[in-house]
């Protein structure tokens, strides 16, 4: 009798076991990995902690024409009426970043003609003539201290001039993102002085080995000592250019032509008010 109870008991032991056992299970929380939602989960979250690229701002359309002030340099050192000194350079640079100028690209000096409108209410593009070397052991330092940009109009037949950049140089200054550069024929003569089809050779030439070696397409043409003709403009918008500049003294303007805009010389010696008001469009 007594075998038969504890018989009995102990089936009713393990029954309660098994029932108990799986009613924690049924209790418990679910552990097992899902890698579907394993991974819309992490998907989640990576978008809740994902930089967002910050959204171009709009650029400004202009009511009235613009006025667009295109400064002229040269070399960057010391030594005459063509020669900014390092240092004035730098104080120059230190202005325009100061008071929030948004230094241009070409790219973006020709849009801003083009369309009339700019990417901020105030908007100047830096031009360097003749590709000088100091443009890079002189210039570059405080276009990169301030975050600016500058065009270098370039005379690609003087590349192997000791004072002029290299195209190792020049491409070295392309990759800082804060130099482009331009075409400024490939001897530098008085284009309003040759023939036609010595002009069409000069502008033609030093656009292709620009489009070539430095992998872009030039769109931009400085006239060597701003000296052009009926037939340079003509010549010009045929090879393939967009712009052209002169020396002629002022604000750009579309009411000049595109061939023919003016630029605002930078002296050795000037003063910082005298740079102020050169930049400031609103006084032109």
């Amino acid at each position: 009798m007594k075998k038969k109870w504890w018989f009995f008991g102990g089936c009713l032991a393990l029954i309660a076991l098994l029932g108990g056992g799986f009613a924690w299970s049924q209790s418990r929380p679910n552990t097992i990995s899902h890698p579907a939602r394993h991974n819309r989960v992490q998907s989640q979250d990576a978008e809740s902690t994902a930089v967002k690229p910050v959204k171009a701002k709009p650029w400004i359309k202009l009511k009235q024409p613009l006025k667009l002030p295109i400064l002229m340099y040269h070399s960057i050192s010391s030594g005459n009426q063509l020669r900014v000194p390092k240092t004035q350079f730098a104080s120059e640079m230190a202005y325009l970043k100061q008071h929030h100028y948004r230094t241009l690209t070409t790219a973006e000096a020709i849009r801003a003609l083009s369309t009339n409108s700019i990417p901020q209410k105030k908007v100047v593009w830096i031009t360097l003539d003749d590709a000088y070397k100091d443009n890079l052991t002189n210039g570059l330092s405080a276009l990169k201290k301030y975050n600016l940009h500058a065009t270098i109009n370039v005379i690609t037949g003087f590349t192997h001039k000791s004072n002029h950049l290299t195209l190792a140089e020049m491409k070295r200054m392309k990759a800082t993102g804060h130099v482009d550069f331009a075409s400024h024929t490939v001897q530098h003569l008085n284009l309003d002085e040759l023939t036609a089809a010595q002009q069409k050779r000069e502008l033609v030439k030093s656009k292709q080995w620009l489009d070539t070696h430095l992998d872009q397409e030039t769109r931009m043409l400085c006239y060597p000592a701003g000296r052009a003709n009926a037939t340079t403009r003509r010549l010009a918008k045929q090879s393939g250019y967009t712009l052209a500049l002169t020396t002629q003294e002022g604000v750009a303007t579309l009411k000049q032509g595109r061939y023919n805009l003016s630029r605002l010389r930078v002296v050795p010696g000037m003063s910082t008010a005298t740079f102020a008001s050169l930049v400031d469009v609103t006084n032109q």
